[in-house]
């Protein structure tokens, strides 16, 4: 799963640079190299290292290290002009999100982890066009380059840029959760999509005895992990994988875009219910949020049907959901909201019904 940690930096500008070069460093910081008064600078990532003025603007050793571009690369490929580097957005190791201002417009590019091939790199774009194909408008819009393509490698990496939604985080009130539970339902609802997701179960559970290695409760949790069904044979569409107020922009006129679609795939439906009923509607102070999760269950509920069976498994699904998620965060605060959850687990399933 992705773990995302905001990293906001606001960026100087230093006029007599005739090409803006654009670093990421090791701490996740965006900049444009400093400005020097002698004969040699620093490095504009790690700040020292100093190297001639007339050369290059970073150091070798950065330069084998970091991310290193230039405003005329995303002049150069997209159909876009005066632009201006925004701040980060969202960084996860090298993966990162960041503002792309210009007189088009505002956007955001995201720069794919290094590990991403250039084939998943497109199955991961793809839903973009395939989506507003079939009028899902909870989708931002991808950019394409001038020469049509969805995104470019610049330097050992896939960049592609996305429309900015103008808005902000939803609230988590129950009117955003019948919103959720209905942009769910219609995503469900959408067929003929070619991938499958690389999210999946089978994928998962090999990772859970490596987390167990980490945890002091390590026993309850495997215990746990090996009381989740056989969550095969179950039904299947196109699905997101993490539906949540964290992933999504509301805009002015209460329309909710969904966002990071990295995961999206024909996958099993009730993953996509199971991962709020936990990790979403139960807090860490051990509440269980029931008018918020009888909102979003009644909403997707009141547009598509699941059998008995498959709705019995959903308290499951979030189960599955909220061991992957135990190490992220504060893990002692985790673990007691699965044990509460089990403790309670014919209450909360009544918003299933």
């Amino acid at each position: 799963m992705k773990k995302l940690l905001w990293n906001f930096s606001p960026i100087g500008w230093d006029s007599s640079l005739a090409k803006m070069t654009f670093v990421v460093n090791n701490t996740g910081m965006l900049f444009r190299p400093r400005r020097s008064t002698d004969r040699t600078q620093d490095c504009g990532s790690c700040n020292r290292g100093s190297i001639p003025r007339e050369g290059t603007k970073i150091c070798r050793k950065c330069k084998d290290e970091n991310i290193v571009f230039s405003k005329e690369d995303f002049e150069n490929f997209w159909p876009l002009t005066n632009i201006e580097i925004g701040k980060i957005l969202q960084k996860s190791g090298e993966r990162i999100v960041c503002e792309l201002l210009s007189n088009e417009g505002n956007f955001v590019f995201k720069i794919a982890d290094p590990s991403k091939t250039e084939e998943r790199l497109k199955r991961d774009i793809f839903a973009f066009d395939f989506l507003k194909l079939k009028n899902f408008q909870n989708i931002p819009a991808l950019l394409k380059t001038k020469d049509g393509c969805g995104y470019k490698k610049l330097g050992n990496q896939f960049v592609y840029v996305m429309e900015r939604i103008d808005g902000k985080t939803p609230e988590r009130t129950p009117e955003n959760w019948v919103r959720l539970g209905e942009i769910t339902a219609k995503l469900h609802n959408i067929s003929d999509y070619p991938y499958e997701t690389l999210f999946t179960v089978e994928s998962e559970m090999p990772k859970f005895t490596e987390t167990a290695k980490k945890l002091a409760f390590a026993d309850e949790y495997i215990e746990l992990v090996e009381s989740l069904p056989d969550f095969s044979n179950l039904s299947t569409s196109l699905i997101h994988t993490d539906i949540g107020p964290h992933n999504a922009v509301q805009k002015p006129d209460g329309t909710i875009v969904l966002t990071d679609w990295d995961d999206a795939g024909v996958g099993i439906i009730i993953l996509d219910l199971g991962f709020p009923l936990i990790c979403h509607f139960i807090t860490h102070e051990l509440n269980f949020e029931k008018e918020k999760a009888e909102a979003f269950y009644t909403a997707y509920f009141s547009k598509r049907n699941l059998p008995d069976i498959e709705r019995s498994l959903i308290f499951s699904a979030g189960l599955f959901f909220a061991l992957i998620y135990v190490p992220y965060g504060d893990t002692e605060k985790n673990w007691q909201r699965i044990k509460f959850a089990v403790r309670n687990k014919e209450f909360i399933s009544l918003v299933l019904k």
